[in-house]
């Protein structure tokens, strides 16, 4: 009776058992519910990242089809084209001179063999699109191991991605300075977290992108060396007890405390490991800055010339004329930089557009000197305004010196106000900031590239002018690519992939073999009224025999005569 007794249990028993069960399901409910909310906060960047890859790739197809490209994409086409070809330096008869005389962009041999897969202006839109929305997901890494927190961290990464700079830049054409900014991305990530060969690797990839991004990384390194190696305390410090042992030693009338043994032991302590190649990094970028820049470039330029868009010395091109001016006049310097409305315009929303975040770290003022020197003291108007590709190269340097100026925001108020979850609510109110730039600088506009994917003119192939591209495919195929060609500006990258393609109406007085002209597209530097008159012109001219004229595409086939 007693074991029977044992068996049977009281109804509190059963309570217990069930409050166990309880718990125990609701601790693997929470548990499953945890690790479900991470894996979707692991894949969230990527389906971000994945959706802006997608749309601008669908801007830059819908560009192509609506002939709305220009010489550029042309021009780098071309480049790949005879690179892949044997011909290296690369000539571009589209500028007339080697391509890498006007920027030295090297980038294109790594590219050359994608390229040699699939010979078409596209491959470039999509590469340039892949190089700038992957590099956000290193700079959402850095915000979320920095910051600790998925609100900023997917803030920035929208930021980035809606960025205006971003936006122009892939809508229109390819730019090898578009490439250095998503490459900046990765040296940022691999210094945050101490992956020196890939560092390096980056390090070596940004600078063949052009021959300023040389001047990016040399301010980094400063930067590294100012605010990251602690290398200016230790020297201080080292200073300080070098000079206070002096003192005592002459009151003493003896020789230094320090000997020579310590003083190079202490030398030694100086340098850390991060401040060696700091260090090592300002010295290689200033060589090869120099070096392509002073020695390179100017053999490949018709006038011998170098840093042709650096208009700040007036015409004194030469680097000691350069670094005395900007010596000379700082105050200048800056003034001359905010002279206009245009400039100031462009560079507040280039700081409103991560929420002025950027202003409160100093890599933001180093990283980006050297390019509004060179943009907003050029005599190019076209590279003071937002409009354009020139601000793309500042998209990495603004989304992480907006992370680093968190950083600095909540410690400074982390240490006036010590209390518990301070440092939460202020980097959300940083990433509120953000989004609330990023509407106003990145969004609002209506005219910013990305609202195009809203209006049925652009993506309804009803309005795209799909029989002249057609037309432009079928004639491109007449064409042998051992044939020069001459072709309206619109037309262009379609035909660049050859060895001899130029912008109507170059290489006038020479005639090419084939001239392919539209008064329907761009037709740049003529006027459409112009373009029409060459196109009646080369219909009565005997010495070229129309091969096509239908849907707004005229093809002219040279009937004899040697080539150019």
């Amino acid at each position: 009776m007693l074991s029977l007794s044992r068996q049977i249990c009281s109804p509190q028993d059963h309570q217990h058992r069930l409050l166990f069960v309880m718990n125990q399901l609701t601790k693997k409910s929470i548990l499953f519910f945890k690790e479900t909310v991470k894996k979707l906060l692991h894949l969230l960047p990527w389906i971000i990242i994945l959706f802006f890859t997608l749309q601008y790739i669908r801007i830059g197809v819908i560009n192509e089809i609506m002939l709305r490209n220009g010489l550029d994409l042309g021009t780098y086409t071309q480049i790949l084209y005879n690179i892949d070809n044997g011909k290296i330096p690369p000539f571009n008869t589209l500028k007339n001179q080697v391509a890498w005389g006007d920027h030295a962009h090297f980038i294109m041999l790594p590219l050359a063999p994608i390229f040699a897969i699939w010979q078409d202006p596209r491959i470039l839109i999509i590469i340039q699109v892949l190089f700038v929305t992957s590099a956000g997901w290193a700079l959402y890494k850095i915000a979320q191991d920095k910051l600790k927190n998925y609100f900023f961290s997917f803030s920035l990464l929208i930021s980035y991605l809606l960025f205006f700079g971003i936006q122009y830049a892939l809508d229109f054409d390819f730019h090898a300075n578009v490439l250095t900014s998503a490459i900046l991305a990765w040296s940022f990530f691999a210094f945050h977290f101490r992956k020196y060969p890939l560092f390096w690797f980056t390090v070596m990839m940004g600078l063949i992108t052009r021959e300023d991004a040389a001047l990016f990384y040399v301010m980094f390194g400063i930067y590294i060396i100012l605010f990251k190696s602690g290398l200016v305390k230790k020297f201080l410090v080292f200073a300080y007890s070098y000079s206070k042992s002096r003192v005592f030693a002459s009151e003493a009338k003896q020789s230094p405390i320090i000997s020579n043994p310590q003083k190079i032991r202490r030398l030694r302590n100086l340098f850390s490991p991060i401040s060696i190649q700091a260090i090592i990094l300002v010295i290689i970028s200033l060589i090869y800055f120099f070096i392509v820049t002073y020695i390179l470039m100017p053999k490949w330029t018709p006038g011998g010339g170098a840093l042709t868009y650096f208009d700040a010395a007036g015409s004194q091109k030469g680097l000691l004329s350069l670094v005395i001016w900007f010596i000379s006049h700082p105050i200048g310097l800056i003034k001359e930089i905010f002279a206009t409305d245009v400039n100031r315009n462009t560079i507040r929303q280039l700081f409103q557009s991560f929420g002025f975040a950027p202003l409160f770290s100093p890599i933001s003022y180093l990283l980006l000197a050297p390019n509004f020197v060179a943009r907003f003291l050029s005599e190019e108007y076209q590279r003071h305004l937002m409009s354009f590709h020139y601000n793309a190269s500042l998209a990495s340097i603004l989304a992480y010196s907006a992370i680093l100026g968190t950083s600095n925001i909540k410690r400074f108020f982390v240490r006036i106000l010590p209390k518990r979850g301070v440092g939460t609510i202020v980097i959300s109110l940083i990433a509120i900031a953000l989004l609330i730039g990023t509407y106003f600088s990145s969004w609002k506009d209506r005219d910013l590239p990305l609202h195009k994917l809203e209006q049925p003119e652009f993506t309804e192939a009803k309005y795209q002018p799909v029989l002249s591209a057609g037309a432009l495919t079928i004639v491109k195929q007449m064409i042998p690519k051992n044939k020069s060609v001459s072709a309206a500006s619109g037309l262009v990258p379609q035909l660049s992939v050859r060895q001899y393609i130029y912008n109507f109406p170059d290489p006038l007085p020479k005639q090419t073999q084939w001239v392919i002209l539209s008064a329907e597209f761009n037709t740049w530097p003529l006027h459409k009224g112009e373009m029409l008159e060459y196109i009646e012109k080369y219909k009565e001219d005997p010495a070229y025999e129309t091969v096509w004229q239908d849907y707004g595409i005229f093809a002219f086939k040279k009937k004899n005569g040697k080539p150019l």
